[in-house]
């Protein structure tokens, strides 16, 4: 009869120990996107947000877009910065916006700049170098998907004879997420278009969702959508936090461990709101690991060389000169300070194709690295001095290039 005690002690101690994660990660969910239960796989879409989204930038075929004559703030860890869109869709560039655009700029936000003034971005910044308007198309979260889709809209009506296609190594990822929710947990209205290589060709899949009403509808094409997006089966059903709970964390400690430390840590010492911020930075190291592991992929790779290779002969159709910029995040830097070089080989591997100017030497050499980065709600940004000097190393390349043309 011992061993029946002893087993009936055993079951209680799970069973408690289950509630009470039950009992927290619920409570925590709350306050941190980043954590996903199985009801997180299709979510409630409700009609105001919906609605917002729409006037904000829902667009059909590129997922989501700046409006014309809009502004808006980003939220800095201190403080708010405004920025400004035209008449064109691009963001405004005092100054130089009534003289020649010899270069016209696309890509994430990184090109867009977000986190810093208007006159603070390195197309800006650029601009003074060339004596030129510099115009900046940059969309926050785009992938070089669709970064070159926003290209090939924009070009008939561009007189610029360089476009640089600004992007983060992260891109890798991005080009194979077809609803950023399974790979950014929450970002739930970003649906977006994808190209896969089918037959040695890229072919486009717009993206699942472009009306108003398919968002209440979702449900419906969900099977399709799996089948699309690598990441729900490699990402989000991996991190998915449902009973056994004990079960659940412990095949993705590395992840959650981290994350519920953090939180508990801020619920319990009042600090949630600072605890949030560093369990955040545990969610975008196993982004980049995620994203890190696609680059000795090869069927990833040699999707990203084709869709590198559409941005090439889109411009060179045109007439136009093309320019791929890899602007790297902080955590691009931890990974390469540890002796992990995942994506420069790579992007090394398409100079055959078209001009790379890759900033992780620069970024990684420069002296007090805390100056490159700004942090902000959404994640750290370059900083103007990080501007700066993306905009003087574009410009010994370029200045040459719009002298011989």
């Amino acid at each position: 009869m011992i061993w029946w005690s002893g087993l009936l002690y055993i079951l209680v101690g799970i069973f408690c120990i289950e509630l009470c994660l039950a009992v927290v990660i619920h409570r925590l969910k709350r306050e941190f996107q980043w954590l996903v239960s199985d009801k997180d796989i299709c979510p409630e879409f409700k009609p105001e947000v919906v609605d917002a989204h729409f006037d904000r930038g829902f667009d059909a075929e590129l997922g989501w877009v700046r409006r014309p004559n809009t502004q808006g703030t980003d939220k800095l860890v201190s403080g708010t910065v405004a920025f400004h869109i035209d008449q064109t869709g691009a963001r405004r560039n005092p100054n130089f916006e009534d003289m020649p655009a010899e270069a016209a700029a696309f890509g994430d936000s990184f090109t867009f700049c977000r986190l810093v003034e208007d006159s603070k971005t390195w197309p800006h910044y650029l601009s003074e170098s060339l004596v030129a308007n510099v115009l900046n198309f940059g969309v926050g979260n785009y992938g070089l998907d669709q970064a070159i889709l926003r290209l090939e809209r924009e070009l008939p009506g561009l007189d610029s004879q360089i476009i640089i296609m600004g992007i983060v190594p992260e891109t890798m990822a991005r080009v194979q997420s077809y609803w950023k929710h399974f790979f950014e947990y929450g970002n739930i209205l970003a649906f977006k278009p994808m190209f896969k290589l089918e037959d040695n060709e890229l072919k486009l899949y717009p993206p699942a969702v472009r009306t108003r009403d398919q968002y209440f509808t979702v449900s419906e094409k969900l099977a399709e959508i799996k089948s699309h997006d690598r990441f729900f089966r490699d990402k989000f059903q991996r991190d998915i936090l449902q009973f056994p709970y004990v079960v659940r964390l412990f095949f993705n400690w590395r992840r959650n461990s981290t994350i519920l430390w953090h939180l508990v840590l801020g619920l319990l010492k009042g600090d949630l709101k600072a605890r949030k911020r560093q369990a955040f930075k545990s969610v975008i190291r196993d982004n980049a690991r995620v994203s890190a592991k696609l680059y000795s992929e090869e069927k990833s790779r040699v999707l990203l060389r084709a869709i590198v290779q559409r941005f090439a002969d889109t411009c060179l159709g045109a007439g136009r000169i093309p320019v791929l910029l890899i602007i790297p995040q902080p955590v691009d830097l931890e990974r390469i300070d540890a002796g992990h070089d995942d994506y420069g080989p790579v992007f090394e591997s398409f100079r055959d194709i078209v001009q790379i100017v890759d900033m992780s030497k620069a970024f990684t050499d420069f002296p007090n690295r805390d100056r490159l980065y700004v942090g902000g709600a959404l994640g750290p940004h370059p900083s103007p001095e990080a501007n700066k000097l993306i905009a003087e190393t574009l410009g010994s390349i370029l200045n040459p290039l719009l002298t011989k043309s």
